[in-house]
């Protein structure tokens, strides 16, 4: 399940992610539910002028950008390649866009398999592939202005 989601999601992804993935073969689920946070993240390249100028201040929301199709083909890329490496064929990763405010979720990844080390890793994978290289970007909001975070995306597995 590989989804791009502008409307609000909580905790409960974790739960309909793994009614929809798990089957009785599955004695193991990895769930992974990334939220907003206070506290500002990297910058990105260019942005850390902006960046200090916020030092110090809490973050309120964040703002995600994507290239929806490029998004979504990222994503199936790196679920074929959990399938190579893991051999995890249930997954399901669900990224929001626009606004997330503080607390909110911005992302929820789900890996079901028959052992728990598979689960893990796949679970892993998912999140640091998605963030390294998905075309999805985000900007940091605080009262007066934003500043966009993350590194470079790599273009492959890492």
């Amino acid at each position: 399940i590989i989804e791009l989601r502008e409307g609000p999601f909580d905790a409960g992804i974790l739960a309909e992610l793994t009614e929809r993935i798990a089957t009785p073969g599955d004695g193991a689920v990895v769930g992974f539910l990334g939220r907003t946070r206070e506290t500002p993240g990297t910058p990105a390249p260019g942005e850390e002028a902006e960046a200090a100028r916020h030092a110090g201040r809490s973050v309120e929301a964040l703002d995600y950008e994507a290239f929806d199709a490029m998004a979504v083909a990222v994503l199936e890329e790196i679920a074929d390649e959990i399938a190579a490496r893991f051999d995890v064929h249930r997954l399901g990763i669900v990224h929001r866009t626009g606004t997330v405010p503080l607390g909110d979720a911005s992302i929820a990844v789900v890996a079901a398999a028959a052992h728990r080390e598979a689960a893990f890793d796949a679970a892993r994978y998912a999140i640091d592939e998605t963030k390294a290289r998905a075309p999805i970007w985000k900007a940091e909001r605080f009262a007066d202005g934003h500043v966009w975070i993350g590194h470079p995306a790599r273009t492959g597995p890492g």
